[in-house]
């Protein structure tokens, strides 16, 4: 383009006014490009270069760049130095929106999917279809402030391939586009509730997972499971599950339970009171597996009431295997006990 500069040349710029420039397409350009273009009946060319009084500016900010529950942007009013910027009378203030790139611009004053505050904006209801092809444009007009700029900044939220995107609008004239007073039906979505602080969901959430229901706990035996007897080749006796040391006079041994002889029975014999006659042969079997206390008070032949009949910690088996082979079963030791723990009686093989 060939710009005609002499108008601009003879701008006085203390002084208020519009200037008009034209301009022209050199010949080489229109001989070039005349089957594509009708240069003849082409308006003529130009830009104009206003001067105005000094006034604050009017700047629209995202207060957050997320889309908050419900599809909803808030906006912000701020001057050119970022300060608030507040307008008493909000019913002064216009809310303006265009979705086909600031050529077109509604009046969303009135709609119920819009709050306007008197430093605050917020649009709700924001559909997809829009967000993905040109986006919302946002503007407010004041006539509030008279060292303010009627037109705010434009304002935009897209959410192209990039994701989400907030950016000020560059589309020229602040004011200027087709202007409508009513919103053409299905502009906003207004199926959904009310606006609140929590941001917008994902496009795609995932789908909520449930907690698995604990189940009640289950008592669990603090017994400990009797030990397998084992057979030690060649002599017929019983080894020790915890393989420990112990006295070879039936002292007491860590352990816990008691060991015997694979071949040993339950007591057959009764003496005269009924019960079954506790013998040295028959110590082994009734100890084998059982837990402290024991009480034996079913099984002894002569215990008062009142007493347990225990296996002295010796009960847990002779030591076969600590060195000292004259031992047998025969040696175990029981002891009897009163309610107190105290020993009562020993008897012993």
């Amino acid at each position: 383009m060939n710009w005609d500069w002499t108008p601009v040349d003879n701008i006085d710029w203390n002084q208020t006014g519009d200037t008009v420039v034209y301009g022209a397409f050199p010949q080489s350009v229109i001989d070039e490009n005349s089957g594509v273009l009708d240069f003849e009946h082409m308006p003529k060319l130009s830009f104009t270069i206003s001067i105005r009084d000094w006034v604050n500016s009017f700047m629209l900010y995202p207060v957050e760049e997320i889309l908050y529950e419900n599809q909803t942007a808030k906006f912000e009013f701020c001057t050119e130095y970022d300060e608030p910027l507040f307008f008493e009378d909000t019913s002064r203030l216009t809310v303006w929106c265009s979705v086909d790139g600031s050529e077109t611009w509604y009046n969303i004053t009135d709609e119920p999917n819009v709050e306007l505050a008197g430093n605050t904006l917020s649009v709700s209801g924001l559909k997809p279809e829009y967000l993905r092809a040109k986006g919302y444009t946002i503007q407010v007009e004041q006539d509030v402030l008279a060292d303010t700029e009627a037109y705010s900044t434009g304002l935009y939220v897209i959410h192209n391939t990039s994701g989400l995107r907030f950016g000020p609008d560059i589309s020229g004239e602040r004011g200027g586009g087709k202007r409508q007073e009513k919103p053409p039906e299905g502009l906003f979505d207004r199926s959904g509730g009310g606006n609140n602080d929590q941001p917008d969901q994902p496009d795609n959430p995932e789908p909520p997972t449930e907690a698995p229901t604990p189940e009640p706990p289950t008592e669990e035996s603090t017994e400990e499971p009797a030990p397998e007897p084992s057979t030690s080749p060649g002599n017929g006796e019983t080894d020790r599950p915890d393989g420990g040391g112990g006295s070879g006079n039936g002292g007491s041994s860590s352990g816990g339970h008691s060991s015997s002889s694979t071949s040993a029975a339950a007591p057959s014999e009764t003496n005269s009171t009924g019960r079954p006659e506790l013998t040295h042969s028959t110590a082994p079997a009734l100890y084998a597996g059982a837990k402290y206390p024991l009480n034996l008070e079913t099984a002894a032949a002569e215990t008062r009431p009142g007493q347990d009949v225990l296996p002295e910690a010796a009960g847990n088996g002779p030591e076969y295997e600590s060195g000292q082979p004259g031992k047998s079963p025969s040696g175990t030791s029981v002891v009897l006990t009163d309610g107190d723990g105290t020993n009562a009686a020993g008897a012993g093989g």
